[in-house]
């Protein structure tokens, strides 16, 4: 019910100027913030802001990687258009819903609306954050695009004199160790002057010489580490990988580095 002294138009187009009339808009936009806007605009600033956006992805990077109408999820929810579309509907939903102290277009269906598009992206995001984690925690282990990425760009900046050699190793009686390897051997394969060899499986492997992580870089002097491993440890630090170094292996040459996957016991 409008205040006295204030009366609702009653045309459509009375109501429509009145709703747009500059001397309103503050007290529509800041007078009284409404939930339904904060979770829209705030999710749609968050997919916009490419640091922000960056970060969702890499960490919904298990759950897009699936595919299927989860990827397609993963993917809209980090759009940018989406994030767009999202602010405009939450400055839309606080101008026109629920006004009536003021003279506004007003519909009892935004109100509905605007709840349950903020129910459903709450639903969403939840959905495709838990999938994201069981994937990654239980699932097995593989390269995703954003972790691809991220690798790649941190050992392009490196340009050696010769080129790196990898040798590839992974542990044959562990169900995901090979496809794991796998994905690091084709990465290596889409980088100039890094190398992998085909990779060999092992069986007795000593845990003295495996990390709990299931990603060992074996070296032949962890005191005394080639510019190459360097790099290769600051790219998987930056994919968020985890790894143990391991040295004691001096029969190295030609190869700069052995990368070992093995199964993990820690995340």
């Amino acid at each position: 019910m409008a205040k006295k002294g204030n009366p609702v138009p009653t045309t459509f187009k009375s109501r429509l100027f009145a709703a747009f009339n500059r001397r309103e808009w503050g007290k529509l936009l800041f007078g009284q913030v409404k939930l339904p806007t904060i979770i829209l605009v705030f999710w749609g600033l968050f997919t916009i802001i490419p640091a922000l956006n960056g970060a969702v992805q890499f960490w919904w990077d298990a759950g897009i990687y699936l595919g299927g109408k989860m990827g397609l999820t993963g993917t809209i929810l980090t759009s940018p258009w989406f994030g767009l579309f999202l602010i405009i509907a939450g400055v839309a939903y606080q101008v026109l819903v629920d006004e009536n102290s003021r003279p506004t277009l007003r519909h009892r269906a935004f109100l509905f609306a605007g709840w349950a598009a903020a129910i459903l992206l709450i639903g969403t995001i939840f959905a495709v954050s838990v999938v994201s984690y069981i994937n990654a925690a239980i699932g097995p282990r593989h390269l995703y695009p954003k972790q691809k990425q991220t690798i790649s760009a941190v050992l392009k900046t490196y340009t050696p004199k010769t080129s790196v050699f990898v040798k590839m190793v992974y542990v044959g009686s562990c169900f995901d160790c090979d496809g794991y390897a796998l994905d690091f051997q084709d990465l290596f394969g889409t980088i100039p002057n890094w190398n992998a060899s085909e990779m060999s499986s092992v069986l007795g492997v000593s845990r003295f010489s495996i990390s709990p992580f299931g990603v060992s870089i074996r070296v032949a002097d962890v005191k005394n580490l080639s510019e190459s491993t360097k790099v290769l440890l600051s790219a998987l630090r930056a994919a968020d990988i985890h790894f143990d170094v391991f040295g004691g292996h001096p029969n190295m040459w030609p190869v700069d580095l052995e990368l070992l996957i093995s199964p993990r016991s820690k995340q």
